[in-house]
């Protein structure tokens, strides 16, 4: 085994490492293995033979990122977009991911749960606009949610 082929199988190895950890976007590995100081020839060979096993896949990871952040953190489509971005997911990726995620109905729960805390519709607004919801959108459920009671 020649250097440049050790080389490339420790830096595999720290990839596959990081991943076991949490799921990551090819920017985050990128930027890891250089860190630690691989060349730029390692970190490509590394994130292609990743690729071909679908070990990375930002599309996924983008998917799965909106399911986590609504369902564990509350937050809104605006959040979720900054936080992947970020992280190294394309605009298209992650807008393709939130449309397909979040629709205007899942901000009722959040709002029911809020406003049942502290009933105060200006906090909620103000909350939900923290969380990353659209203020139009929080409005519009607001007036609906109000409607139906």
């Amino acid at each position: 085994m020649d250097y440049f082929e050790g080389e490339l199988e420790q830096a595999k190895d720290f990839a596959l490492k990081l991943l076991s950890l949490r799921d990551r976007t090819e920017r985050e590995i990128r930027e890891r293995l250089y860190e630690k100081g691989y060349s730029d020839e390692i970190t490509e060979r590394v994130l292609e033979i990743l690729g071909e096993y679908n070990y990375i896949d930002d599309e996924n990871f983008a998917k799965k990122y909106v399911s986590d952040c609504f369902r564990l953190k509350g937050w809104g489509n605006l959040k979720i977009l900054h936080m992947l971005r970020e992280k190294g997911v394309s605009n298209e990726t992650g807008e393709n991911a939130v449309s397909e995620y979040l629709s205007e109905n899942d901000i009722y729960p959040v709002i029911e749960k809020y406003l049942i805390r502290r009933g105060d519709s200006q906090k909620t607004v103000n909350y939900l606009i923290n969380k990353g919801f659209l203020y139009d959108d929080i409005e519009n459920a607001l007036y609906t949610y109000k409607e139906t009671l």
